[in-house]
């Protein structure tokens, strides 16, 4: 379907240790193909193993993943 980039910031909270500050952190991830369309404004992802979120999130944490080729892969910050 489709790459996209997740901005886990509403997940975050307080679950996940940021280091440095946090306005220079990294606003999105990924990029993640899209497995389903879940309702009209929710998607399921592929996420890497061992994540502990779950994988259906709302159109609003997503941003489209512009172009074919992606070469930078970064993963989302551990947990405590």
């Amino acid at each position: 379907m489709g790459l996209v980039y997740l901005h886990i910031e509403p997940y975050i909270q307080k679950l996940l240790k940021m280091k440095g500050a946090g306005k220079l952190n990294y606003r999105f991830y990924g990029a993640y193909k899209i497995v389903r369309c879940v309702r009209e404004v929710t998607y399921e992802l592929v996420l890497l193993e061992g994540y502990k979120i779950h994988n259906v999130f709302h159109v609003s944490s997503l941003k489209k993943s512009l172009g074919k080729h992606v070469v930078t892969y970064i993963e989302l910050p551990q947990l405590d």
